[in-house]
């Protein structure tokens, strides 16, 4: 099994959370400690998911997991945009980066799906 911090879902998903970091600082008071907050709790969140998908039998479903925080996560987003917290340049960067990070979480999901069938389809023909 491989290192989370070596994946690179991990990788992307840890250079987001410094991004999204970066930009939180410079919250104003009145949105650093409550949507400030919980957009960079929500982004930390979804490295620990990495870590417990890659060191669990069953992927799938942190997978899931991870992508229903992601979209917690894009909304945050999504809000401090709308909010004037964020550029529209500094949306877009995020809003690509995160784009990125579906797609792999997407394939990984896809993998763990397609490893899960084998293992049952090799059951059900041993059990013959």
């Amino acid at each position: 099994m491989t290192r989370s911090d070596k994946l690179p879902i991990y990788i992307a998903t840890y250079q987001l959370i410094r991004d999204i970091h970066q930009y939180t600082t410079k919250f104003s008071r009145e949105h650093k400690y409550t949507l400030g907050n919980t957009l960079n709790d929500s982004a930390l969140e979804l490295c620990a998911i990495i870590s417990r998908a890659n060191h669990s039998e069953d992927k799938s479903e942190h997978i899931n997991t991870f992508m229903f925080q992601l979209e917690k996560t894009r909304v945050c987003l999504r809000l401090c945009a709308d909010l004037n917290l964020i550029s529209c340049r500094a949306q877009a960067y995020l809003a690509q980066t995160m784009e990125s990070i579906t797609s792999q979480a997407s394939a990984w999901y896809k993998a763990e799906r397609r490893k899960q069938q084998l293992k049952t389809s090799a059951g059900i023909k041993e059990n013959e």
